[in-house]
């Protein structure tokens, strides 16, 4: 659990379910309705619902996150992000290989 209560290894969920009594409330919570529209509903169609049901709650419940940025390095390559792109092959050429005539 992420509140500390849970030493279980998160990626072992059967194991868990068979030591932590809060997780496993949760997934009879899950099963049973899973069980309830299993007939109406494909497992696929389950796991799109659980995934935007999880999104939404993602979304609702989003906090900023506040961290402290490092002060900013200019790289030549943002420098040429800043310049106006070419309009004609010719002046790409140019940009490319030097101020030469083609």
């Amino acid at each position: 659990m992420s509140n500390g209560r849970s030493a279980i290894r998160k990626d072992d969920p059967r194991e868990r379910y068979a030591n932590d009594a809060e997780f496993k409330t949760l997934v009879d919570t899950f099963f049973g309705l899973i069980m309830n529209v299993r007939n109406r509903f494909t497992p696929f169609e389950l796991r799109q619902a659980l995934v935007l049901a999880l999104i939404r709650y993602e979304e609702m419940t989003l906090r900023p996150l506040s961290f402290k940025l490092s002060p900013r390095i200019d790289t030549s390559w943002e420098k040429e992000l800043e310049r106006e792109p070419p309009k004609t092959i010719k002046q790409l050429l140019n940009n490319l290989f030097g101020k030469k005539e083609i």
